[in-house]
């Protein structure tokens, strides 16, 4: 049996590897990117990194970034694009391994805060038993993963900052909706992509207290 192995690419200036066992950047991650706008001397927080092309993205353009992942081979990943790429950033990349908000300090808050979620449907029963599964898993509605992060993203975005993340259009837009109202956040949809048999949504959120 053959062992996987990495695969290279290059986006604007950067070098990127991509492991197996980790999410290999597609046209989900492409929206995010196309959507955001990393500023010089800003915090960001790029959460679920994968290889960090998103994370590395933000630091070429000066911002100094948070990035997060709670598979410890992306965490891997996204050192090894760090040490690869560090000449070309201008702002720093902080790698943190965990889930979601848990590795960050109730004082942290960001001006920018990206997030590529689980969002895949999931029929009820299937297992999810690797890596890449668990990247794209989303539960029954897709929203397994995003529900948590709608729940905690407030406390974390400056009065000014904004969020983005990744929806599919298979998961009940009523319920994103519901969460948006219940946690106090202001929706847009900002980019969207058609793929297969989904539109991909990218959501830009902001706080509205």
């Amino acid at each position: 049996m053959n062992t996987p192995q990495p695969t290279h690419f290059h986006y604007q200036d950067l070098t990127i590897q991509v492991n197996p066992n980790v999410y290999d950047p597609a046209e989900d991650t492409y929206l995010l990117l196309t959507n955001i706008h990393p500023q010089p001397n800003t915090n960001a927080l790029d959460l679920g990194t994968g290889c960090g092309i998103i994370a590395l993205t933000c630091a070429h353009h000066g911002a100094n970034v948070v990035a997060t992942d709670i598979n410890i081979q992306a965490i891997h990943n996204c050192q090894h694009n760090l040490q690869h790429n560090h000449t070309l950033l201008t702002g720093h990349i902080d790698i943190r391994h965990g889930d979601l908000f848990t590795v960050l300090q109730p004082t942290e808050t960001f001006d920018l805060i990206t997030f590529n979620p689980p969002y895949v449907p999931t029929p009820k029963g299937q297992t999810t038993d690797n890596w890449l599964d668990l990247a794209t898993s989303g539960g029954e509605d897709g929203l397994q993963i995003t529900t948590r992060f709608l729940a905690g993203v407030h406390r974390y975005l400056t009065t000014t900052g904004h969020a983005y993340f990744i929806a599919s259009s298979r998961s009940p837009q009523h319920t994103l909706h519901r969460l948006f109202h219940e946690h106090h956040l202001q929706s847009m949809v900002v980019g969207t992509q058609r793929f297969e048999d989904e539109d991909i949504l990218c959501y830009q959120l902001t706080p509205t207290d």
